[in-house]
């Protein structure tokens, strides 16, 4: 058990993390490992330090170990999902987000990850159910809708995509990014009008949007 000094420090290096100073975040933990050498959190977040460094596989090595001591601890396997992720190792990250999620399913944030990464790896139908998994807890979820519509889209479900975007514009206008898949989604249905319209939009809203001006050049030549 971590004493009351250990605890102080460890929430010390996850403040130091958390503004990206990561030098100091590396010199507490290294401390605290010195005196409990298998704190799971100081080596996890130290894995955490050790990757944002560009030390991938010191990191990793960090990241799996706090796992074997922890193996309970959902938010360890999902920053492992993360890590994979970032390395473009579907397969690992997908199991390592299936892992959170039994530990604790009520992660909205975590069923969208791991729907991130069955839509790149072509499972349509599984990402389509994590993203509406993710919205069953969090209805307002505004980027499991923008994926889920994208996923929807991906599917050959061009109506049901529609009204996904349209539902996550209603919540969150202020996106480039979704005015932007609207507008292409519009596009690609013929709709050149209101495709024009979601583009201009997206301009306004991020001006000089490289996707949205080419669309918006698109749009004009249909």
């Amino acid at each position: 058990m971590e004493s009351a000094d250990q605890s102080e420090k460890l929430r010390q290096a996850i403040g130091w993390f958390g503004q990206n100073q990561i030098e100091s975040a590396v010199s507490v933990l290294e401390a605290i490992l010195r005196v409990e050498p298998s704190n799971a959190a100081a080596l996890h977040f130290l894995g955490l330090c050790k990757h944002r460094q560009g030390r991938s596989q010191a990191g990793l090595e960090l990241l799996l170990k706090s796992v074997e001591l922890d193996p309970n601890r959902a938010a360890f396997r999902g920053n492992l999902g993360l890590f994979f992720a970032e390395r473009n190792e579907l397969d690992r990250a997908a199991a390592a987000y299936s892992d959170a999620i039994r530990l604790d399913p009520g992660s909205a944030q975590t069923y969208s990850n791991l729907g991130n990464i069955h839509q790149k790896q072509g499972r349509l139908r599984e990402a389509i159910e994590c993203f509406q998994s993710a919205l069953r807890i969090d209805p307002g979820f505004v980027h499991a809708l923008n994926n889920l519509a994208g996923a929807l889209a991906n599917d050959g479900q061009a109506d049901e995509a529609i009204r996904t975007f349209e539902k996550a514009l209603r919540l969150a206008p202020a996106i480039a990014e979704i005015n932007f898949n609207l507008g292409n989604l519009l596009l690609a249905q013929g709709k050149t009008a209101p495709a024009l319209a979601r583009f201009r939009e997206a301009l306004r809203l991020k001006p000089g949007y490289p996707d949205a001006m080419i669309g918006l050049a698109r749009a004009h030549k249909a």
